[in-house]
Formats: structure tokens, sequence, C-alpha cells
């Protein structure tokens, strides 16, 4: 355990001594993975290239460690997928989605999100997001599944997902950012879920200081 926190502190010493030497305003920013690939990514793109004097160093962690890394001020700002009160700390809401379905489908309908009903799922067969506290999904999942058979599979990386899900019957509840950025690499089938107000929230976090 101690080696993996020697080696995170190492690398953002080498980080922090190579930002001595550029000319660029540097921005240290902590991303959670969930969200990084159909949000932040897209934002990030447009950013630099309407700040050319600003140099992103992004990293992906969990939302404990950036918030974590926040208190310790080895990160300028994050994004997280959870919201939680830090001394210290702003935080803002700055997305909400409905969550949905996602599964395998050999031919599916484009551009269509169909409806379907927990009762057609196999609550083994989920494969469940973990590095955040997604309250949302949470209570998504007690609401259905309290008491049944348990999920056997946690990932905490959202690409990490794809080759489960190709040409199987696996699935997972996501945001349809996320089931997007999926879709790229297997085809699948989204459905909204029946009878579900939960939404998933990003939160932009940044020292009160500033």
């Amino acid at each position: 355990q101690f080696i993996s926190v020697a080696e995170r502190w190492k690398n953002l010493f080498e980080e922090t001594e190579s930002l001595k030497n550029s000319s660029l305003s540097t921005i240290m920013l902590g991303i959670s993975e969930s969200s990084y690939y159909g949000f932040i990514a897209p934002f990030l793109k447009e950013f630099l290239e309407d700040h050319a004097d600003i140099r992103v160093v992004a990293s992906i962690y969990n939302s404990d460690q950036i918030y974590q890394m926040l208190e310790n001020r080895t990160l300028d700002y994050g994004i997280v997928a959870y919201e939680s009160e830090r001394a210290g700390l702003q935080r803002q809401c700055i997305s909400r989605q409905k969550l949905c379905i996602i599964r395998y489908c050999e031919n599916p309908k484009e551009g269509e999100i169909m409806s379907i009903s927990p009762e057609e799922l196999d609550p083994a067969k989920e494969i469940r997001f973990t590095g955040g506290n997604f309250r949302s999904m949470k209570h998504w999942r007690q609401s259905w599944f309290s008491g049944k058979s348990e999920s056997r599979l946690e990932l905490n990386t959202v690409q990490g997902i794809v080759p489960f899900l190709d040409g199987t019957d696996y699935w997972a509840v996501c945001t349809p950012s996320m089931a997007d950025s999926i879709g790229r690499n297997v085809s699948l089938q989204i459905y909204q879920l029946q009878d579900c107000d939960d939404t998933w929230e990003l939160f932009f976090l940044k020292k009160e200081s500033e």
C-alpha cells in the first residue's frame, strides 16, 4: 500500500519539477474516469484551442482520491461523480443526466432509446461501476434488486466494460454520455429505465481561496 502511494507522490514531484521550466500557466486537474470520455475530453479539446497560454495536466483518479488531493493542494481543480461537503472546497453541479441501461445488441436500433423494465434484467449479470459514490445507481438497485442475487463483476473503468459486454448478456447502468463513449467500441442497445427519476450528477471542485 505504501509503495503505490509513494509512486503517486514521485510522479507528482516529477511533474512539479517539469512545470518549473515551462513558460505556460499550468492547471492541475483531477477527473473521475466515468465522466472523462463523454463529457470532459470534448470540453478540454475546445478549452485548449481557445487558451494557447495554458497547459493542462489532467489525471484520472476515483472521486475519493480527487477530494483528498484537493484538500492536500496537489490539484487545482477536480471533476467528481458525487457531492461531499469538505472544508475549504467549493463545489458546483455541472451536469445531471438520467440513468439508462446498456447491453450488447448485434443489430441495435440506431438513434432510438428503447424502454426496459428491471424485471427483465438478471442482477447477477450487472457490471457495476465503482470508484465513486454513485448514490443514484445504488438507490435504483436497492429499489429493484434488494435481497436478490448480487452482481459478480465490478469495474472502476468505463472502457474496461467493453470486453465484458461484447457478445454477452451482461448489462450496466450508466448515463447517455457514457453509453455513447462505450458504444464506439461495441454494438449496444440503449434502454431507458421505467419509473426512474434518479439522476447521475457531476460536480466541479476548486479551493475556496480562489
